[in-house]
């Protein structure tokens, strides 16, 4: 297995580091988009922070047919975002999956590119996950269900049979979207919501059951 480089340097990264050391993978080390005070230190639960994607380590690594696979480990979409269009500038490598070990995943589900998968999380036979997703613990893709690229899911969120979650969107914890609803493209999910009408592009809905929080 080649060293991964990590790009991000929150929790996201942290999550995906100790995922990627419990699959016995060695990180190589974390770039951040911009250079920032915590990075002071240089590390981060004593793995290095290289530096930026900016820098001429990050393309040298990254140019190298065989030297290392890279991983996108960031909370907010926009940046993960901003991270795969530098990669992508600089090589068109994809980022790899990463899977927590007591991910439950059915061999009949579609899983994408670029996903970081947390602990426990369960994708049922039949479901799909498109790429650039961030699944925090325990989260649950139903059978048939659809989420699409760009999207977080948060702890404990059920996406039922037959939802379709489309690009963007952010579903807090513990959030439920019912069977056969549609989440469009940017809508925010607050956390505990119970979503049993379809939600309008970037809308963002609360409550049980959830309502139009914004205009």
């Amino acid at each position: 297995m080649l060293p991964i480089i990590i790009l991000g340097v929150g929790s996201v990264a942290r999550i995906a580091a100790d995922i990627l050391r419990l699959n016995d993978n060695v990180v190589y080390g974390f770039f951040n988009l911009e250079t920032h005070p915590s990075d002071k230190e240089n590390t981060l639960h004593d793995i290095s922070i290289l530096g930026t994607v900016h820098d001429s380590l990050f393309t040298e690594l990254v140019l190298e047919e065989g030297k290392v696979d890279i991983v996108i480990a960031e909370m907010d979409i926009h940046l993960r975002r901003e991270y795969y269009q530098i990669l992508q500038e600089t090589t068109q490598r994809m980022p790899r999956t990463v899977i927590h070990p007591t991910a439950i995943i059915s061999d009949h589900a579609f899983i994408g590119q670029g996903n970081i998968i947390g602990a426990g999380v369960c994708i049922q036979p039949d479901a799909k996950l498109g790429d650039f997703s961030v699944l925090m613990p325990y989260a649950v893709i139903e059978t048939d269900a659809t989420v699409e690229k760009w999207v977080n899911l948060g702890t404990h969120t059920v996406i039922s049979s037959g939802a379709i979650v489309e690009e963007e969107v952010f579903v807090g914890s513990a959030a439920v979207i019912a069977s056969g609803i549609v989440v469009q493209k940017g809508a925010q999910i607050a956390p505990s919501s119970l979503v049993i009408n379809s939600v309008g592009r970037n809308q963002a809905v609360a409550g049980n059951p959830a309502a139009v929080i914004n205009k």
